[in-house]
């Protein structure tokens, strides 16, 4: 699929706001659909200060996420066997110096026009966590759904933040 800014994200129409994490081979993509976008939203994605992470709690995995000045660490889970029941994803060995190229994908809900294309890259220690914890990931784990509320009851994404392995995005 192209993706071109101004054009629709997939067949056109309305999405489902959310954020999630997309993995093919060695290239992440953060697709944000958002609702009701504004200006400086917008300007965040495309150009603001961003940082990205990983939070593992046992087979949980958390892609961390901020786009300054208007959001802060935010997450989205992840577990690869989600991923799989919409395609395979084939993940290729990095080295000690491997950095993703994340796709950031910022999407207006309303209409599914995509509002920002950016990629940034990770640095490799995230890279590597990122890319460890999906290849630890085998099947999906009994009571997925009950384990995540129980962490979101207990910590927020900035403590996931403090806590995980964080990068400044596109820094050496």
């Amino acid at each position: 699929m192209e993706l071109r800014v101004g054009y629709p994200y997939g067949s056109p129409g309305p999405r489902l706001p959310g954020v999630e994490l997309r993995l093919s081979d060695t290239s992440p993509t953060l697709l944000m659909v958002l609702p009701e976008l504004r200006q400086q939203e917008v300007a965040a994605v495309a150009k603001g200060e961003c940082r990205f992470g990983v939070y593992e709690e046992g087979p949980m995995l958390f892609f961390l996420y901020c786009f300054d000045p208007v959001f802060s660490w935010s997450d989205t889970p992840y577990h690869r066997a989600l991923e799989e029941a919409r395609r395979p994803v084939q993940l290729s060995l990095l080295s000690e110096r491997s950095r993703a190229l994340l796709m950031v994908v910022l999407v207006s809900a309303e209409d599914g026009l995509i509002q920002v294309l950016r990629a940034v890259t990770l640095d490799p220690q995230v890279t590597r966590a990122l890319w460890q914890a999906v290849l630890l990931q085998e099947t999906l784990p009994p009571n997925y759904d009950q384990r995540l509320e129980q962490i979101y009851a207990r910590l927020t994404s900035a403590q996931m933040a403090r806590n995980g392995i964080t990068c400044r995005g596109g820094a050496d």
